[in-house]
């Protein structure tokens, strides 16, 4: 019983931060998917710390990796807005072509991020 809890207390967290981190008009291409494997992989995560070895302790990393890289692409455009939102525009850009440099996105993540260039008065 507290196992089935713990998993739809996992599930239900898991849609509300796909929710939350794909909430920016940018970011909703990307939703649907999210809404999918995010709650999945907290499930599955509850599942493998749950098992108590060390195998299941391995497939817990795996999994919690694999969720890192689904949400790399929409925690740097939270980060990146928040860096817009607290300094210049110039240095936003700088940073932003800081964040480009050191990573292999995608054609479509590195148009999304090229946009945060932009000053805030556009």
């Amino acid at each position: 019983m507290h196992l089935t809890l713990a998993y739809l207390l996992a599930a239900g967290a898991g849609v509300l931060i796909a929710h939350y981190v794909s909430r920016a008009p940018d970011l909703r291409s990307m939703r649907l998917s999210q809404l999918v494997f995010v709650p999945f992989a907290m499930v599955l995560c509850v599942y493998f710390a749950a098992s108590g070895d060390m195998a299941g302790f391995i497939s817990f990393l795996v999994v919690l990796i694999f969720l890192v890289l689904l949400l790399a692409p929409n925690i740097a455009y939270r980060w990146a807005q928040a860096v817009r939102h607290t300094a210049n525009d110039t240095a936003t850009a700088e940073v932003v072509s800081r964040v480009l440099q050191q990573s292999q996105w995608t054609g479509n993540e590195q148009h999304m991020l090229q946009q945060l260039k932009r000053p805030l008065s556009e």
